[in-house]
């Protein structure tokens, strides 16, 4: 079978810098995890300012006697990161406005995620004393999926490569449009689900898996566990309402599983080795996905198991924003 790709070559060097951006936007909200998951960000009372602007960060133990936090190291990473990212994305979309390095690639996007990074930027300026505030916490979190996302669309367009499949193979691509976009739309709600349990620390409510305090489906409140208004309160871990959402999250989660296995099997019986190999890829991430969740328990688990259990989620949102991106620009032989 013969694999033909075209190039934009004038746009190569601003892809590379969109893939560098991409990935120190997963950066950013893996660090963002840690920081939530050790509540690392009450070390920086502000945005860049920790202990009084000398960028020593410290806690106070009970006595008295100062150390050093490295869950404090971790939000001033975040936010430096973050700042890192908004000077490579404004490099993006100034480069953009030239239509000799452009060629054919949209000034739209490029701007767009400029103004999600300017919005990140000043939400966590302005809201980083409200951090036990679930909401405020759930709206960054997804707002850094959401950039990483859009930075991946926008390095494949760079990229200016496309398939070029045969006559039965575009035929195929074009049936699966719709359900590529199903599933990224189904793995963005499955990522909002994780995000509430992670902010509400709902993991904590269920220490058995795949059981849930000894039971399939256990006494819980979907009300309270879903109050989007309400603000960090005092309650036990294993409260309904905590229990609520994490089952609610396991529940998307089995779903999710068994509509991407079907899609990755889907891709394997299109006679197209790179359509095979996106979907091969796919299997592989969300089988290790599903082993690391039973392996790890799921609950009650470090900071490693949660970073790995996002990073595996954005794994398989990047890797279902490329297949999109690919199958829209499919061209026939």
């Amino acid at each position: 079978m013969v694999t033909t790709y075209y190039r934009c070559g004038v746009c190569k060097p601003g892809f590379y810098v969109a893939c560098v951006a991409t990935a120190l936007s997963v950066l950013v909200v893996i660090l963002s995890v840690y920081t939530r998951f050790t509540d690392g960000g009450f070390d920086c009372s502000e945005w860049l300012d920790c202990n009084n602007g000398f960028f020593t960060i410290t806690k106070q133990s009970s006595a008295f006697v100062h150390y050093v936090s490295a869950e404090g190291w971790a939000e001033l990473a975040q936010q430096l990161s973050l700042f890192l990212l908004l000077c490579l994305v404004i490099w993006l979309t100034v480069s953009s406005w030239n239509p000799r390095k452009n060629g054919n690639c949209s000034l739209k996007l490029p701007v767009f995620i400029l103004f999600l990074v300017l919005w990140q930027l000043m939400f966590g300026m302005w809201f980083i004393n409200l951090v036990l505030w679930p909401l405020i916490a759930l709206i960054n979190f997804l707002s850094g999926i959401l950039i990483c996302a859009l930075l991946w669309l926008l390095a494949l367009r760079l990229d200016g490569k496309y398939w070029e499949v045969s006559k039965k193979n575009i035929y195929k691509l074009g049936q699966i449009k719709p359900w590529v976009i199903l599933a990224i739309i189904i793995i963005l709600v499955e990522i909002a689900l994780g995000g509430w349990t992670r902010v509400k620390f709902a993991a904590f409510a269920c220490p058995d898996f795949p059981f849930c305090q000894n039971k399939w489906w256990p006494e819980m409140s979907l009300k309270r566990g879903f109050d989007l208004i309400q603000p960090f309160g005092i309650e036990a871990l294993e409260s309904k309402s905590r229990v609520a959402i994490n089952v609610i999250h396991r529940v998307g989660a089995l779903i999710t599983t068994i509509y991407l296995l079907g899609l990755a099997a889907f891709l394997l019986t299109v006679r197209d080795y790179r359509v095979q190999r996106t979907g091969m890829i796919l299997c592989i991430v969300l089988i290790g996905q599903l082993a690391f969740v039973i392996s790890a328990g799921y609950v009650r688990d470090s900071a490693f198991s949660s970073i790995m259990h996002n990073f595996g989620s954005i794994l398989i949102l990047l890797v279902l924003v490329g297949l999109a991106s690919r199958v829209v620009s499919a061209k026939q032989k």
